[in-house]
């Protein structure tokens, strides 16, 4: 089971998910266009995409581009706590949404049941 972290640019936060998440190898794709073909690859089976959003813009391209992804277990990390965000975000149906501002403990949990569950 593939596990994708999808974040424009690398910075503390991503790199204090990453830490959380290190029992699990994790690729990172930097653009859109590295998502969109990393998820067209027909070989994984199951993919667990976590999304690392910066702002409500960033929020309403991924959804554009995911919506038609129905097969896909998501975790979103929002950068900011805004209600319309959120309804794009829950829009695409993830497993678990939280915020950059925690430790990532969470994340970490719901990745490892996910991981037990489906893999």
């Amino acid at each position: 089971m593939a596990v994708i972290l999808y974040s424009m640019d690398p910075d503390p936060d991503e790199q204090r998910l990453l830490d959380r998440i290190n029992f699990t190898d994790t690729e990172i794709c930097r653009s859109m266009e590295t998502l969109k073909r990393r998820l067209n690859d027909p070989g994984d089976g199951r993919r667990i995409v976590i999304l690392f959003v910066k702002d409500h813009e960033e929020m309403i391209r991924l959804s554009q581009t995911l919506e038609l992804y129905t097969d896909l277990l998501l975790i979103i990390v929002l950068g900011q706590d805004c209600p319309q965000t959120d309804r794009i975000a829950h829009r695409l149906r993830p497993r678990y949404t939280t915020y950059r501002d925690g430790d990532f403990r969470d994340v970490a949990l719901v990745l490892q049941r996910i991981i037990h569950r489906y893999g």
